[in-house]
């Protein structure tokens, strides 16, 4: 078999590992409507009944797990990552009395829903398929924004009230919170959320997306960033242009051209450490949103204080957490929104794999230098802790991928074609 052949081989193995055939459409349709519901879609919140439509997909996920692990007999990393988290929420769920054992199912259904997703579709389909999505949300958010900002378009739409008594005024596919009509939520339950799938689609197509990245879907992201007025969006923003700039550092062998673009990632270090300063010595100060990026401001913002607070209940429970209910109770400052320290706090020693996990997923990226995966480190960390994850399918669908070294092999296998 000649060259050629082989790694046109390679590159299909590589790109679809787990099935043989193309996936069922119907299937593929339920996965993305409860991956959309399940990942802080604003609906989500009016009707809470819907948590359970998450018991759906894991029917559908039992088959992917079957095929693969079962009859084919394939063992990955992700098999250890779930095995291991099924024993985490038997432990939780044995020592807090069974309290909340509905809670723990569901998530057990959301972490299968994961890992059969990731076993049944290949990571560049899923890049692809999120990317194409994300443009189609973010140009609709931004659009959505601008009409309410500057019409009175919203008092058409229906009005809705979530678990909190917040009301939302909703088209499923761009919503907006009546209190806070200067804050873009795109179809999302809050901006930050919003934000995080921008800052998300920013890093597929820096990292994980095949064809180079395009300039004009970043600015389209970049600006629905903006248009949330998320602080901590504003913050990864930069961070991502960090990122952006690494990965030109690296892959551009031209001496001149290296030395611009790491005059630029000084450029941005520079301003990240100078913020502080910028920050207050400017008008910025009086941005009730950038006012947030303040270093006072961040330490006495609930996310540090949430994190001290899930560090004390997990010094009080270390070895199989407080419990869902147990944390609810004890709950200060937001707890849940960081969410490594409240898996600590939730299961204890064992909640603490969830965030080792994202850190052994990026170590395994192939083609990036220490530098990029440092910074793409951060920035998923900071992502995964600014607001609660620990229900959010999509992020866990991501760690699966990362776990499992897919994009790692794909993007390995796509080097080796490039460099033919």
């Amino acid at each position: 078999m000649g060259k050629n052949k082989v790694l046109k081989l390679m590159r299909n193995r590589i790109s679809n590992p787990t099935v043989d055939k193309k996936p069922n459409i119907l299937i593929t349709l339920i996965f993305a409507i409860i991956t959309v519901l399940y990942s802080g879609h604003a609906t989500f919140t009016f009707f809470t009944s819907m948590k359970y439509i998450i018991v759906l997909s894991f029917l559908l996920a039992l088959p992917a797990l079957y095929l693969f692990y079962f009859r084919k007999k394939e063992f990955n990393d992700g098999l250890i990552v779930y095995l291991l988290t099924v024993v985490m929420l038997i432990c939780t769920t044995f020592a807090s009395g069974f309290e909340g054992i509905v809670t723990y199912v569901l998530l057990g259904c959301l972490v299968t829903t994961a890992l059969a997703i990731t076993l049944t579709y290949s990571f560049s389909s899923f890049v692809n398929a999120f990317l194409n999505t994300m443009v189609v949300v973010a140009f609709i958010g931004i659009a959505g924004h601008l009409l309410v900002v500057n019409t009175d378009v919203e008092e058409l739409f229906p009005v809705f009230l979530n678990n909190n008594e917040v009301e939302y005024k909703s088209i499923f596919i761009f919503s907006t919170i009546a209190k806070i009509p200067d804050r873009n939520c795109g179809m999302f339950w809050e901006p930050g959320l919003f934000a995080t799938f921008l800052l998300y689609a920013i890093v597929f197509e820096l990292v994980f997306k095949k064809k180079s990245p395009s300039i004009l879907r970043l600015l389209l992201f970049a600006v629905g960033i903006i248009t949330t007025t998320s602080a901590a969006g504003y913050a990864l923003l930069l961070m991502c242009a960090l990122l952006f700039f690494s990965i030109l550092f690296h892959k551009n062998k031209n001496k001149t051209v290296k030395i611009i673009f790491l005059c630029c990632i000084a450029a941005v270090i520079l301003f990240i450490v100078s913020l502080n300063f910028i920050i207050t010595n400017t008008s910025l100060a009086d941005n009730p949103y950038l006012s947030k990026l303040l270093l006072e401001n961040i330490l006495e913002s609930s996310r540090v204080k949430a994190i001290l607070h899930n560090f004390d209940v997990f010094a009080e429970f270390p070895l199989f957490g407080a419990g869902l209910q147990r944390a609810l109770d004890a709950t200060k400052h937001v707890s849940d929104t960081s969410t490594s320290t409240y898996m600590l706090s939730v299961f204890g020693i064992l909640g603490g794999l969830y965030t080792f996990w994202w850190i052994i997923g990026v170590v395994k990226i192939k083609g990036m230098s220490v530098m990029s995966k440092a910074i793409l480190l951060i920035i998923l960390l900071c992502i995964v802790n600014k607001e609660p994850h620990m229900f959010i399918l999509f992020s866990w669908i991501v760690m699966f991928y990362l776990i499992q070294g897919k994009p790692g092999k794909e993007l390995e296998i796509r080097r080796t074609f490039n460099n033919r």
